[in-house]
């Protein structure tokens, strides 16, 4: 809010700390009277007082400064977001989770299915050879 009055002793202030139409919140307050009172004390004149003050108003007003307020919605913002992905990412560990045991299990149902085929070759061998063992034998046994 901003009040100006012509009596120099009068209140003037300037209170920025309400939100802007962006949800921000502006510069804190600021007081116009104190200010001036300085400036006139140090040796300004009035009018240059009051114009100082109505240009540093016009620059605290269109100033984008960040307060705390909006640094602790941003951190809260972040937290949630953050929290966020945190879900996202135990979703992701469960599902990877499952991954592995069904890579796991086919893993095994492999190892089971090679052990067998070595044992059917294995047998497969061992009878070949016994059969061209009986068939030299034979062989030898016809020629001799």
């Amino acid at each position: 809010m901003f009040r100006c009055a012509d009596s120099l002793h009068s209140t003037v202030k300037l209170e920025v700390s309400a939100c802007s139409s962006d949800g921000m919140t502006m510069a804190p307050a600021f007081d116009t009277l104190k200010f001036t009172d300085r400036l006139i004390a140090s040796g300004v004149s009035q009018d240059q007082a009051r114009a100082q003050v109505e240009a540093l108003q016009e620059a605290l007003q269109s100033a984008d400064v960040t307060t705390k307020h909006d640094l602790r919605e941003l951190q809260h913002h972040m937290d949630l977001k953050f929290a966020e992905m945190d879900a996202r990412f135990a979703e992701m560990d469960a599902k990877f989770s499952e991954m592995d045991a069904k890579i796991d299990a086919k893993v095994d149902h492999l190892k089971v299915s090679i052990e067998s085929v070595k044992t059917d070759i294995l047998k497969w061998v061992t009878s070949l050879l016994l059969a061209q063992a009986a068939v030299i034998a034979a062989l030898v046994k016809l020629l001799s």
